[in-house]
């Protein structure tokens, strides 16, 4: 943290005598001067004064930054109002029980493994490197600053009808347009990079086409923009247990403070299985306000064998794409290329909130 460093407002060093007089070889400024003089000096000193005056202790981009996910924001509100350091795992453990609507004593290991990862990993780092909090990680013990109630009064500011993190984007644009800043600017967060997948096949049924997908001829589609990990009971409960923990691994070790992840499914018969991932065709871009294309790519998988595709006559294919952006589109449109780079299709994605 650096420490704010002031400019003298003072003119040209006078000498003078133990009287107080000029010193000899000096001559006395005119009274005009002399006023003239101290006028510019005194200016000069409100201008420093002016100049020196202390900020907000947080400026409005590092706010926005911290305050943009949602568990920083419940990190936050357990530590509001405490003096005293705390363990980390009760952190966690409060921040799952929000996460998931129920009590510290109902969470499950997984819904306290997955907070855990996350606040270890990422979130309480970012929040001590900001002063916020003192995270001593071998020890497992957070303790809050005196910034953390200045911080946490920007948390509270959701409406009834909008979720917190939109409520706090549009609560951060405000301040931007009022400090003369673009809020398109802010809002998308300049440009959007691909930045890695994973993608695992497994053999559909029934309640895929039902339920989850809506249909387009024999294949279906599904995209979800994910600004932070979704809860397991998002993942279909067909989807193997042992797939099922690489995908929630993949997106533990996500660094949600710079990405966001692109979840899509897609249904097909089991002789043109595919899997889904990064393209090298085309870039991501803004397309509007808060809205993107996504470009993915569509790569052949017949060489890809399971006992569990026996008797299956449809696969399902569900990929994670990883894009670095500092802000997560509201909704998207996911371009499907061909391994050519012939775009075949567009699917339409929403944030899940």
């Amino acid at each position: 943290m650096s420490e704010t460093q002031t400019r003298s407002a003072s003119g040209e060093r006078t000498v003078s005598g133990d009287d107080g007089a000029p010193a000899s070889g000096e001559s006395e400024q005119p009274a005009a001067v002399a006023a003239e003089a101290d006028g510019e000096a005194t200016g000069a000193d409100d201008e420093a004064t002016s100049r020196d005056a202390p900020g907000p202790p947080i400026a409005k981009d590092e706010l926005f930054h911290l305050l943009r996910n949602r568990r920083r924001r419940d990190v936050l509100r357990y530590l509001e109002g405490r003096e005293e350091a705390v363990r980390m795992r009760d952190v966690a453990e409060q921040v799952a029980a929000w996460e998931n609507d129920t009590t510290v004593e109902q969470i499950t290991s997984d819904q306290r493994q997955r907070v855990y990862i996350a606040l270890y990993q990422s979130h309480l780092e970012t929040l001590d490197d900001a002063g916020v909090i003192n995270y001593n990680q071998p020890r497992g013990v957070v303790e809050p600053t005196p910034l953390v109630d200045y911080v946490a009064e920007f948390t509270d500011i959701t409406t009834d009808d909008e979720d917190d993190d939109t409520a706090w984007t549009r609560r951060y644009l405000g301040v931007s347009v009022a400090g003369c800043l673009s809020p398109v600017q802010w809002a998308n967060g300049g440009p959007i990079r691909a930045a890695g997948g994973q993608s695992v096949l497994h053999p559909a049924d029934q309640p895929y086409l039902n339920d989850d997908y809506r249909v387009r001829g024999e294949e279906s589609r599904r995209a979800w923009l994910l600004a932070d990990e979704p809860r397991r009971e998002f993942f279909h409960p067909s989807i193997p247990e042992e797939d099922l923990r690489s995908l929630l691994l993949s997106l533990a070790q996500t660094d949600f403070d710079e990405q966001f992840v692109l979840f899509v499914e897609a249904r097909m018969p089991v002789g043109e299985r595919y899997f889904l991932g990064p393209t090298v065709f085309e870039d991501a871009e803004w397309t509007g306000f808060r809205e993107a294309a996504l470009p993915v790519r569509r790569s052949d998988a017949a060489h890809v064998s399971d006992p569990s595709f026996e008797g299956a006559e449809e696969l399902v294919c569900t990929a994670l794409v990883r894009f670095e952006a500092d802000t997560v589109p509201a909704r998207a449109t996911v371009e499907v290329y061909d391994e050519d780079g012939t775009r075949r299709e567009r699917v339409p994605a929403d944030r899940l909130d």
